[in-house]
């Protein structure tokens, strides 16, 4: 009877200390994790600014601005600026930066819940700062190929086999090489075909490693974008893809990886992106010691635009090799 005691002891012992090393792991975790937010926060704050309008000038659509956030989006020193008494609104003179409020673990939720990481970051932030917030404070690898892609920005048809080999060949090479892909990170046009070679890839594949798909969008046109605002980060934001509701406005890519959400302190317009992004794949593709790192721009659908945005990356050198509606191929 004293044996099955001491055993039944011991055995209660056992799972006693099993528990509590268990519960000092998850308290040390969660401390661990909690720092690291923590020292996020502060590196943001420091280093990451966001654009706000600091002069409420109505635009003739009622309570709206210039800037074209309403009026109660302001703040009251923007609403009674005793500084800018008589002017006529300018975004250059009247829009000024602020530390960022939005950032954080975006969870957009569903089936196989997904989450990335993002931040709303100002027109005028450094190549180099994003860097630093993308490999240092995100923890990615530097890339050793940069695939930027651009295109439709609306919802466009591509046939099977060209959608497959579109799928098949970007997510080989960003496989193979540890490539990270840049788009305009939302769920439409070429940006959404990114997207879904990038799930198929992730349910096809066993391997645990992600393909690194940093999405570089536009703040003031993302619908449902109060949810990321906090001004002490989000862990997670919980994002809804509302695309019946969203407008004239457009929704984030649930699978991409990371958002850069680019803000000039004004609501509704389009195409706000593209200066910092080509900035950032042209400071990121000289950051290598060895040399450059090479890029690769893939261009599918669009028009005049798209070749704009393209030319903004290239400089004067590109050379039309082929060109049509529905594809245009640089090189």
């Amino acid at each position: 009877c004293c044996a099955r005691m001491s055993e039944a002891d011991l055995e209660s012992r056992l799972v006693h200390s099993l528990a509590v090393n268990t519960a000092i792991h998850s308290k040390h975790l969660s401390l661990s994790l909690s720092f690291q937010r923590l020292a996020l926060a502060s590196w943001i704050k420091e280093n990451i600014c966001k654009k706000e309008c600091c002069f409420f000038e109505k635009d003739g659509r009622g309570d709206v601005c210039k800037c074209g956030y309403a009026k109660t989006d302001h703040t009251d020193e923007a609403i009674k600026p005793e500084d800018f008494t008589g002017e006529s609104w300018n975004i250059h003179r009247h829009v000024r930066e602020a530390p960022t409020d939005a950032f954080g673990d975006i969870s957009f939720g569903g089936l196989g819940q997904k989450t990335g990481k993002y931040a709303r970051v100002s027109t005028d932030t450094s190549p180099e700062i994003l860097y630093q917030l993308l490999t240092e404070q995100w923890k990615l690898s530097p890339p050793n190929l940069l695939i930027s892609v651009t295109g439709g920005a609306k919802n466009f048809y591509l046939k099977a086999h060209l959608k497959n080999m579109f799928h098949r060949g970007l997510i080989k090479v960003a496989q193979t090489t540890g490539a990270w892909i840049i788009t305009g990170g939302t769920h439409t046009g070429v940006m959404k075909h990114v997207g879904q070679a990038v799930r198929d890839y992730a349910m096809s594949s066993s391997m645990q490693s992600k393909i690194v798909t940093i999405g570089v969008a536009t703040w003031g046109i993302i619908h449902n974008r109060k949810a990321l605002v906090h001004p002490e980060g989000c862990f997670p934001a919980h994002y809804l893809m509302d695309t019946g509701n969203q407008g004239q406005l457009t929704t984030l890519d649930s699978n991409h990886t990371h958002f850069l959400l680019v803000d000039d302190g004004t609501h509704g317009h389009y195409g706000v992106e593209i200066k910092l992004r080509s900035c950032l794949e042209m400071w990121i593709s000289r950051k290598w010691t060895g040399g450059t790192i090479p890029v690769v721009c893939v261009v599918l659908d669009g028009g005049p635009g798209t070749l704009n945005v393209s030319q903004q990356f290239f400089g004067n050198t590109i050379s039309i090799k082929g060109c049509s509606c529905s594809a245009t191929v640089l090189g």
